[in-house]
């Protein structure tokens, strides 16, 4: 199968012939080719699926058509954080197993104490009102 440059590099692009543009901005070729840009990481999946929805917006793209789009952006975007959350994960259970990190981490902590009993206005410990004076 035949690559271009484009696709090579991440990018994906989907010709629109049916849906005329709101705003006729055609060359005398037809409408430029809906391309949504390299996907490599979650920032850019968002961004496409953005570009996707504003294009739906303004009659770019047939809403069926970016429908498609953005549920194969979506679920591109959760393999994504998939990903990413199971690093954060082996990281943490790097750290976890490293005594020297593991000390770090502690001396880092905040410990809290419980706070003190509240001392009214007038002097006197809340729980006082039952006693006799």
């Amino acid at each position: 199968m035949f690559m271009t440059d484009d696709e090579k590099k991440g990018r994906f692009s989907m010709p629109n012939f049916k849906q005329p543009k709101a705003e006729p901005k055609e060359s005398p070729q037809g409408p430029p080719p809906f391309s949504l840009g390299p996907l490599g990481n979650l920032n850019q999946v968002i961004k496409a699926l953005s570009k996707t929805i504003r294009a739906m917006a303004d009659n770019s793209i047939e809403s069926d058509k970016g429908a498609r789009i953005c549920n194969g952006l979506g679920i591109l975007r959760q393999c994504l954080e998939t990903k990413k959350l199971e690093e954060l994960g082996d990281r943490l259970n790097k750290l976890e197993l490293d005594p020297v990190a593991t000390r770090a981490i502690e001396r880092q902590m905040v410990t809290i104490s419980p706070l003190p009993p509240l001392i009214e206005a007038n002097g006197h410990e809340p729980d006082d009102d039952h006693k006799a004076h």
